[in-house]
Formats: C-alpha cells, sequence, structure tokens
C-alpha cells in the first residue's frame, strides 16, 4: 500500500472512492451522495485543485483516501483538519 497525492487528472478515481464512502457511511460525511453525484467532470477537478487529499492505492486499485484543511483565521494558522477520511 502507498498513498497517492490526488491531482486533478485523478479526478474519476477520487469521484469513485468519495461516492462509495457517501453511500457506505451516509452519516460520517458533511454533504451526501446526491449532493456530489451531480457534479461533471470540471466540478471534480475544481474540487480538487487546491485541496490536499490522498488515496491509500495497492496493486488492485484505490482502497480509501483522506484530506487535510488548514485554517484561514490567523489564531489558527497552524491547525489543521483531517477531513473525509474512508
Amino acid at each position: 500500500m502507498h498513498l497517492h497525492p490526488v491531482t486533478p487528472d485523478d479526478w474519476e478515481s477520487h469521484r469513485d472512492v468519495r461516492l462509495a464512502m457517501l453511500e457506505d457511511a451516509p452519516d460520517a460525511f458533511w454533504f451526501t451522495y446526491a449532493d456530489e453525484a451531480v457534479y461533471d467532470e470540471a466540478d471534480w477537478r475544481e474540487r480538487i485543485e487546491g485541496a490536499w487529499l490522498v488515496q491509500a492505492r495497492d496493486a488492485d486499485g484505490v482502497l480509501g483516501s483522506a484530506g487535510l484543511g488548514s485554517h484561514w483565521e490567523p489564531e489558527r494558522a497552524t491547525t489543521a483538519t483531517l477531513f473525509g477520511m474512508y
């Protein structure tokens, strides 16, 4: 297994794992499957751009994903939040 940094070119694999996680654990995430299933390629690429996302992968493909976000408030500038872990 290795961690793969997600880029906009990974939009399809990111979409697939993201929609799977929203179906599998709908109460664990802020957004719903219905919210994100309507996104097109441009939407997925835009959401990935500027985000720090990784996928856990092995020889068979994507196993899961997670994101890391920073806070913009000056008093929390050194704090990051792990999100969307699946």
